[in-house]
């Protein structure tokens, strides 16, 4: 006991200098909340430290209602953590947590509950009835509504559910937060975008993507190009009662994101970062050289090849490929996924100034997204830079702008299948000579070259960089106290460019001669709408709102390919493409449309009911 008491007061020791030193070494009115690793500028000066202690305590509990019945299914998680439970039938639970930290436990309906981890093993916790979650406002198609007053499908989520997790996009924040989307990753590249599908497949042929509203304006970039960090809340549209004022684009869903705005008072620096290793969770279940070799026997007895039930030497040397025969005699193995795994690393850095008059208010956000992933050579990076601005011109007019700058970088040392290669290929075989030098076909088998070539010639490369501009803005004026008129006008421009290349001796030329390539795109997209909305209750039981829209939009895309082959000198690998003996193709293709729209909207609620038209 008095060495745990001891340890403590040596952790606060140094919580304590470290709160001095964040003093000192930067500037004054700072405070600094390193649980989080956030630093405010702010007034006045307030320095608050958090430490968790390494001592684990089980905790059991029961979470029940008012009326004293237990709920089941209840979410109990360590705050800041992944480490959670869910409540059983009889609405028990257990979990370990260290001493200091925080429990966080909700239920849908039901009032969230922050409860300290003390020296309590047993907990009786008490969920009450979250009433104004009813009252709740919700992004809806061209507005907002009420909780209570929804008649379609909508689901809504916080950036408060998402800020403590080191999450790459917007897809990961989604992640199991919204019922009825599913979020499928489209590959283990850093960066790769996944597959976001609402309530499954619509068509065969066309898109089944949702559609994006940023801010009010549709979002046809790359959601790597949205920060996650700048997200205020995210409503999810689900049905055809709440998608059908998008038309024929929100057959897919609809996904609403709404960026944070500036906050009433004087700025605010936050300084948010995080860093951190990214590790293989387990290990794949490889074959190592005997089961290899032994799974290989008994495929041949299936068929009636090798007559021996146990090991036989001749056998092995009659179907087996010399040099696995060797290695088998040797009890040499190679473990491929063993050598090419490494542990991958993930960082953030964001840089936040807010604040606000009577007049404007103003969020100006930089954000730096770096990932290594767990396979070599791959990574992505990404720079943004947000500006949301909100002007108050007079008591009947208001206007804003949203201004978006991204930069997104992928790149890629070996081909997508290498993981798949290396466990694919014979582990019986010699991949590196007596000298450590690599040899491209580890067995006699010429169609199974060396699953790491890649690496080990450095043959490979892919290279994909994007440039993105988002602009809107936006003019509000209220006409009449009832009536209110709104024009959107919005613009964006796009630049992609993606190279690759594969040497002689990459993992899928196989020593045929190298080839490079080389892709680019410009988009651009432009908007105007015009929104005129007539919101009045009559005698305080009888509401009416009506929303008409029209709108016009245009999107024009330019695209150029290469692709060619017999590079003289494979190390210019894709810069300088002119050189090569043969060109397999050169395309070029010019995509355009236009959208005119017309809406209208009737929602009617009478005596607290409401109707949707």
């Amino acid at each position: 006991m008095k060495k745990r008491i001891a340890y403590l007061l040596e952790k606060v020791k140094k919580q304590l200098l470290y709160a001095c030193l964040l003093q000192y070494l930067f500037i004054p009115n700072l405070q600094a909340n390193n649980s989080r690793n956030v630093i405010e500028l702010n007034h006045p000066i307030k320095i608050t430290t958090k430490w968790t202690t390494a001592f684990m305590i089980p905790i059991d509990g029961t979470v029940v209602d008012t009326n004293g019945e237990p709920i089941p299914g209840v979410t109990v998680i360590v705050e800041g953590t992944t480490t959670g439970t869910v409540t059983d039938l009889n609405g028990n639970f257990n979990l370990d947590a260290s001493e200091g930290e925080v429990l966080v436990i909700s239920f849908i309906g039901y009032q969230t509950q922050r409860i300290p981890i003390g020296n309590q093993n047993n907990l009786d916790v008490l969920l009450k009835e979250e009433l104004s979650s009813l009252n709740e406002v919700v992004v809806v198609g061209y507005g907002t509504q009420e909780k209570k007053d929804l008649t379609g499908a909508v689901s809504s989520i916080s950036s408060k559910d998402f800020a403590d997790m080191p999450v790459q996009g917007v897809d990961q924040a989604l992640a199991g937060r919204i019922p009825g989307l599913d979020i499928v990753s489209s590959g283990n590249t850093p960066g790769s975008t996944s597959q976001i599908r609402l309530r499954g497949n619509r068509s065969f042929t066309a898109s089944n993507e949702p559609l994006i509203i940023l801010n009010g304006v549709p979002f046809y970039g790359s959601i790597n190009d949205i920060n996650p960090y700048d997200i205020e809340s995210i409503d999810v549209l689900k049905d055809a009662a709440s998608t059908a004022i998008y038309g024929s684009r929100g057959a897919n869903g609809v996904i609403i994101i709404t960026s944070k705005s500036g906050q009433l008072g004087p700025p605010k620096f936050i300084l948010e970062s995080y860093a951190g290793p990214k590790m293989a969770y387990g290990k794949l279940p490889y074959q190592n050289g005997d089961q290899y070799a032994e799974r290989g026997r008994e495929a041949l007895r299936q068929a009636g090849n090798y007559t021996d039930p146990t090991t036989n030497t001749t056998l092995d040397e009659m179907f087996f490929d010399p040099i696995e025969f060797g290695n088998i005699q040797n009890g040499n193995s190679f473990d491929y996924p063993e050598t090419l795994l490494q542990n991958g690393f993930q960082q953030k850095h964001q840089l936040t100034i807010m604040g606000g008059t009577e007049g404007i208010n103003y969020n100006i956000a930089g954000n730096v997204f770096k990932e290594e992933g767990l396979i070599p050579g791959r990574q992505f990076n990404r720079y943004s830079l947000s500006t949301k601005l909100n002007f108050k011109l007079s008591n009947k007019v208001t206007s804003g702008t949203n201004i978006l700058l991204t930069h997104n970088a992928m790149e890629a040392k070996a081909d997508d299948g290498v993981l798949e290669a290396s466990i694919r290929t014979s582990p019986l075989g010699s991949p590196y000579d007596s000298d450590g030098n690599p040899r491209y076909l580890p067995t006699g088998d010429g169609f199974s070259p060396h699953a790491l070539a890649d690496y080990e010639w450095d043959s490979f490369r892919w290279d994909n960089k994007r440039w993105a501009a988002y602009l809107n803005a936006f003019v509000d004026i209220k006409i009449l106290p009832e009536l209110n008129y709104r024009i959107n006008l919005g613009t964006d421009v796009k630049l992609q460019n993606l190279n690759s290349s594969q040497g002689q001796f990459s993992y899928n030329r196989r020593g045929g001669p190298p080839v490079a390539g080389n892709s680019s795109a410009v988009a651009n997209q432009s908007l105007y709408e015009s929104i005129l909305t007539y919101d009045k209750t009559f005698h305080e039981h009888h509401k009416i709102t009506v929303t008409a829209i029209h709108g016009i939009q245009s999107s024009r895309e330019e695209l150029l390919n290469t692709n060619v082959s017999n590079i003289p000198y494979e190390t210019s690998r894709y810069y300088n493409i002119g050189s090569a003996e043969i060109i397999n193709s050169v395309g070029s293709d010019l995509r355009e449309w236009n959208l005119i729209s017309y809406a209208a909207r009737l929602f009617q609620q009478l005596r607290l009911k409401t109707i949707s038209l």
